[in-house]
């Protein structure tokens, strides 16, 4: 019984801590950027929008920071901090403005 209580519980704390490293992924297209604010607003499906910060640890695939536009689409995994403002780990461009 003991065994398979210690079981659970380590199972239990595995899940858990797994769940609080996840990284929060979203699609979407670019609506504004604010490089002095280093903010991106991001317009998603289901009437959903994002404001995205980055920072010198944001890794950005295909592109930098400097070259996304408005109209861009993006995918980007983000954390949220203590006071839930959303960081981005990884913005990738999956589709440029049309011009």
């Amino acid at each position: 019984m003991k065994k398979a209580l210690a079981v659970s519980l380590i199972a239990f704390l595995c899940v858990g801590a797994a769940a609080l490293y996840a990284k929060d992924s979203h699609d979407g297209k670019i609506t504004s950027i604010d490089m002095d604010a280093k903010s991106i607003a991001v317009a998603g499906e289901h009437d959903m929008t994002w404001t995205i910060y980055w920072n010198e640890t944001t890794k950005v695939k295909d592109a930098k920071v400097e070259d996304l536009k408005v109209g861009d689409t993006i995918r980007f995994d983000v954390k949220k901090d203590k006071d839930g403002k959303m960081w981005a780990t990884e913005i990738h461009r999956t589709a440029k403005a049309a011009m």
